[in-house]
């Protein structure tokens, strides 16, 4: 056909219809599917449509504004948008040397490929008319006996010998084919990647050879959710624990689905449907995957799945399948269908089975029609109106309804710790100490109480253990009191003693004193010290305390566990501040082991450890150790949940450590759980939050969604910088990402104004610390140091980034050692400067001393790619040029995997190669 096909089949009527070809490549509208030479090739929805609107344009030349207003309408998007959706089809097409679209810099885009197109012929399927007492085709010996749906043709059978039920689904049309086809795809995913933790409505067979088409399911006698409350006469009836359990297991059912990439799309309560087990709680199994969709196809590839109602080139369908009232307030709006309508249906069935009414929609003032303080909360986290502000995570909102009852209890305690700190608060009214100083005797009078607490609790199980809690209780409060909160006396003793922190300091000195003998009271008021110094950032008082809590708990049995294990965890973090962890992380492994063998894996103190532990070998280089143990944590072992901070702080750790890993899209949603988690858990403005923000924004850059990226950064720079309680480093860290995503967008002279502010107030606040300190801080400045050397090199300040990265290495060795991979990235990055001044021996001797080993590091990371890159830099001075064509070529296939076609790596990466190449 002509090279304007668009002209001959491109009406409406025949949109949707049409199959292409062009260039070995195929794609077919009616299945979204585009194969090359034959093979199918996996493209995102965008990047194929902006290959229709080409191909429907055929020859001529589109612009950017109008591929963005035909693919993206109504939306403002950076042209980096449309970039990364070109590089995709030109990765998918195999168009490196721009053979099928053309470039036409300045303007946009050409396909200049010859182009045919012909339509696809509509598939008929026969007409279907059951009744009961029919025989489904090929199934003699199964006998129709209802019709279970007003809509489709849903039929309830029954075996004739074996007098066995089952449910056959037919298929009506092409499009009911088509979500039947889904559903055993789906089916198959949820089989093959959960087995029989997928609480489903098991597929048992299916016919797709010849029409009628169907699918048999197993038969659910107990009916749905809605069935079976009727049966136990009526939501009043049903104790409020079983409701909870009940909307608890649903939610586990359904965070199962979205691990694997599968969304429900239309949970109600007819879908979901019980399984009586004699003599036990009730289970559930969720059905009707018809409208349900892959968000992540990947899945599928995995599992070697045919794609039956799939391709690679089909993304979750846009059609909003939910019922009122289930539907998320965004997918009536238009908006995608994602995870989180998935939970506000879910959220909507917890409403309707605390209120009574399964017809009940979730309106205004809902608020109203719940007592409960806690449900409250979690149905306002589940069915937030704003997507952004509801939860992530099904298991999440299961965890929270089963351990209700212990969050009430935490409640309480917390309430009333509030009010003891207030009555504190009062009586220091009058003191002239500083704010912080106070803040230190409020935080120990709480340790107080939360030792009593904590030793009332280890002992609950036994009297004479309760006795043994009550008379230690009883000698910290008087401790406290005679050492801490003692009215000052006249004389030069008060003037020594006259401010809360000193008062703190010398009532430390005192402890092994006033405790000799009573090693298990000396550790935990050792440890408290230490964390209340710790976190007041004195660490040359706190590591004293810390490792004295450490030495006096580890002779003790597992009752002395908690100051142990809470002192490692702290010194974790401590030691590295100091420079020590090298030295210091085996002893708390040890620890950390020891403990794992006698206490309970859901131990909170043992939890952290591990946690720390962790942080310990991401911060010493062991990215993938760390990356594993994180993991591990995130797994919930034990028999009760850990609590929502902890689990916040470890995604955010975890997203942190993929992210160092080149793994950014993995880096993405551990880091938006993170913000979600931290979020409900801590309150929208806690810098913890600004924090996971902050990584968040860094991720996005490294997966090139830089718009994306910005606004993260912008928001968490806000956030950090309007929290009372936010470190400097919290504050100045948004700042750094943006200068790190400037450099990423090839903007180093905006880059270098914000990186040279960042270490001019680094120094100075290390040296206002460090004056303050009796053991001083390591510099931790190298980072920042090595993207300023990296801004100057690229404006071609040579000696400006030779000096700045030298400083930087030396800060990295001192501060982490030669072969850690931060290390090594400075290194290169300074080795690649004295290549550009013509420094070759140099550089080479910074290669070799010591020799650099990324044994550690996955083979596509950005550090490889940088050492092939250098090694190329150097061989091909050295006029080695096949050897310098391999390094090129290792170093452009790493960027390349990494950043796609596009990104300004990879063009120059592709320059230098076909450079050595035609030397």
């Amino acid at each position: 056909m002509g090279d304007k096909p668009s002209a001959v089949v491109g009406a409406d009527a025949e949109r949707g219809r049409r199959r292409w070809r062009f260039g070995g490549a195929v794609v077919d509208e009616t299945t979204l599917e585009l194969r090359v030479d034959g093979v199918d090739a996996e493209l995102e929805r965008k990047p194929l449509e902006v290959l229709i609107y080409l191909l429907e344009h055929a020859g001529e030349v589109c612009t950017k504004d109008e591929l963005l207003d035909a693919v993206w309408p109504g939306r403002i998007l950076s042209e980096t948008v449309l970039t990364k959706c070109i590089g995709r089809l030109r990765e998918a097409v195999g168009d490196r040397e721009q053979e099928i679209i053309k470039t036409v810099y300045g303007f946009g885009y050409r396909l200049i490929a010859p182009v045919q197109v012909e339509l696809a012929a509509t598939r008929q399927t026969a007409p279907i008319g059951f009744h009961p007492g029919d025989h489904p085709p090929t199934r003699p010996l199964w006998t129709l006996i209802e019709r279970l749906a007003e809509q489709g043709e849903t039929w309830r059978a029954r075996h004739e010998k074996t007098r066995e039920q089952r449910v056959f689904k037919f298929a009506l049309d092409e499009a009911t084919l088509g979500a039947l086809k889904r559903e055993i795809t789906l089916f198959r995913i949820l089989n093959d990647s959960l087995g029989e933790r997928a609480e489903i409505v098991r597929l048992l067979d299916w016919n797709l050879e010849e029409p009628p088409y169907f699918a048999e399911a197993e038969y659910m006698d107990g009916g749905s959710v809605a069935d079976w409350v009727r049966s136990r006469g009526g939501v009043a009836a049903i104790p409020l624990a079983e409701r909870l359990e009940v909307v608890a297991k649903i939610a586990s059912a359904l965070a199962a689905l979205h691990s694997v990439g599968v969304l429900h799309k239309d949970l109600k309560p007819s879908n979901v449907f019980v399984k009586p087990v004699a003599g036990q709680p009730i289970d559930i199994a969720l059905g009707d995957f018809g409208s349900a969709a892959v968000f992540d196809p990947r899945h599928i590839d995995r599992l070697d799945i045919t794609r039956l109602g799939f391709t690679k080139t089909v993304a979750p369908s846009s059609r909003n399948a939910a019922t009122p009232p289930y539907a998320a307030p965004e997918t009536l709006d238009g908006g995608a269908f994602t995870v989180k309508a998935d939970i506000y249906a879910l959220g909507v069935i917890l409403y309707q089975l605390l209120t009574g009414d399964f017809h009940k929609a979730l309106s205004a003032g809902w608020e109203h029609d719940i007592d409960d303080e806690l449900l409250r909360e979690d149905l306002a986290l589940a069915t937030a109106e704003n997507p952004g502000a509801r939860l992530a995570d099904a298991e999440v909102l299961a965890r929270r309804l089963r351990t209700l009852e212990e969050r009430r209890a935490q409640l309480k305690r917390q309430r009333e710790a509030q009010a003891r700190a207030e009555d504190a608060r009062r009586r220091l009214a009058g003191s002239p100490a500083r704010t912080s100083s106070i803040a230190a005797l409020l935080v120990l009078l709480l340790v107080g109480l939360a030792i009593s607490t904590g030793l009332y609790l280890r002992a609950r199980h036994a009297e004479e253990r309760a006795r043994i809690a009550a008379a230690q209780s009883e000698a910290l409060a008087r401790f406290l009191s005679n050492e801490v909160f003692a009215p000052a006396s006249n004389g030069a003793e008060s003037a020594e003693r006259s401010t809360p922190l000193e008062r703190l300091r010398r009532a430390g000195d005192d402890i092994d004193e006033n405790f000799a003998g009573q090693p298990r009271i000396a550790a935990e008021l050792h440890y408290r010290f230490g964390s209340s110094f710790a976190q007041l950032r004195d660490y040359a008082s706190a590591a004293p305390h810390l490792r004295r809590a450490l030495q006096l708990g580890e002779p003790i049995d597992k009752t002395g566990a908690g100051p142990v294990l809470g002192s490692a965890a702290e010194l974790v973090g401590i030691d590295y501040i100091l420079g020590q962890l090298q030295d210091t992380l085996p002893r708390y492994e040890a620890v950390l082991t020891a403990a794992e063998a006698r206490i309970a894996a859901d131990d909170t103190a043992l939890l952290d450890l591990r946690q720390q532990v962790a942080l310990g070998r991401y911060r010493l280089g062991d990215w993938s150790q760390a990356a594993q143990a994180l993991q591990a944590l995130l797994k919930s072992p034990g028999s009760s949940s850990p609590p929502s901070a902890f689990v916040g702080a470890t995604e955010l750790y975890l997203g942190q450590v993929l992210t160092d890993l080149a793994r950014p899209a993995d880096a993405e949603v551990h880091l938006r759980r993170a913000v979600d988690v931290l979020t409900r858990t801590l309150g929208a403005m806690h810098a913890r939050v600004a924090e996971a923000q902050s990584a968040l924004g860094r991720s996005l850059a490294d997966a090139g969604q830089y718009v994306e990226a910005a606004a993260e950064l912008d928001k968490a720079q806000d956030l950090a910088a309007h929290s009372a309680a936010a470190a400097p480093w919290i504050v100045a860290q948004p700042r750094y990402f943006r200068a790190l995503l400037l450099l990423q967008l090839d903007q180093p002279k905006k880059a270098e104004p914000i990186l040279t502010q960042l270490i001019e107030s680094e120094d100075a606040t290390s040296a206002a610390y460090d004056q303050a300190q009796a053991a001083p801080e390591l510099d931790h400045t190298a980072a920042v140091r090595q993207a300023l050397g990296e801004a100057y090199a690229r404006e071609g300040k040579f000696d400006d980034a030779v000096a700045t990265l030298q400083r930087a290495v030396a800060v990295r060795e001192r501060a982490q050692g030669p072969q850690h991979p931060a290390t090594v990235s400075t290194r290169l990055s300074l080795a690649e400067c004295l290549v550009a001044k013509g420094r070759d021996a140099e550089a080479r001797v910074i290669l070799a001393t010591p020799t650099i080993d990324l044994s550690a590091l996955p083979a596509v990371h950005p550090i490889a790619a940088e050492l092939d890159r250098v090694n190329g830099l150097l061989a091909q001075h050295e006029g080695n040029v096949e050897q310098a064509r391999k390094w090129f070529d290792s170093s452009l296939a790493i960027l390349q995997a990494l950043h796609g076609p596009e990104d300004w790596r990879v063009l120059r990466a592709r320059q230098e190669l076909q450079s050595a190449a035609s030397s």
